[in-house]
């Protein structure tokens, strides 16, 4: 295959996989290496061909494609998920804190087993919405919106927390 086939199939194919990666380096395919694994490394690009690969960056207000429409959808995902870990990050915090004013002797743990739950949830939830459309390449647009449509919900939810908290006084 030629250099430009080569790339067309890697923009046009693992293009589209590599948005979704963010989200699935753990995951496998038929028992192989995980995807990410997969993918060129973009912190030392071998050839002109995986640079391309890497600088990749699509102009998320025009999404003309489905590749860049998954892009730009795990992009925004990204972004609201650094949003949940700030959020998150302030409320542990809070707890800890302020461990003496709860009457369970350890809030801060309480806290922490309830994300990990949340985030086995959202792992599962969004991987049962994207399993619809597996092997279709829309799959990973929808990944990647029912992971931020989920983590846009969590925010919420802890953020309800600390503004009861701080209305109560405690934080």
């Amino acid at each position: 295959m030629s250099n430009l086939g080569r790339k067309k199939n890697l923009l046009g194919f693992t293009g589209v996989l590599a948005t979704s990666c963010i989200f699935l380096a753990s995951s496998t395919i038929a028992g192989k290496e995980p995807l990410l694994a997969q993918l060129p490394d973009c912190t030392k690009p071998q050839d002109k061909f995986e640079q391309d690969f890497c600088t990749f960056k699509p102009d998320c207000k025009k999404q003309p494609t489905q590749l860049d429409l998954n892009f730009c959808a795990a992009q925004s995902a990204r972004v609201v998920d650094r949003k949940l870990t700030q959020v998150y990050q302030r409320l542990q915090a809070e707890y800890r804190e302020k461990r003496s004013m709860y009457k369970v002797d350890n809030p801060e743990q309480l806290l922490i087993d309830s994300q990990q739950a949340w985030i086995q949830y959202r792992s599962k939830n969004c991987e049962f919405s994207r399993s619809r459309f597996e092997g279709g390449s829309i799959a990973p647009l929808v990944h990647s919106n029912c992971l931020e449509r989920t983590t846009k919900q969590r925010i919420e939810e802890l953020n309800g927390y600390l503004a009861g908290a701080e209305k109560r006084g405690i934080f």
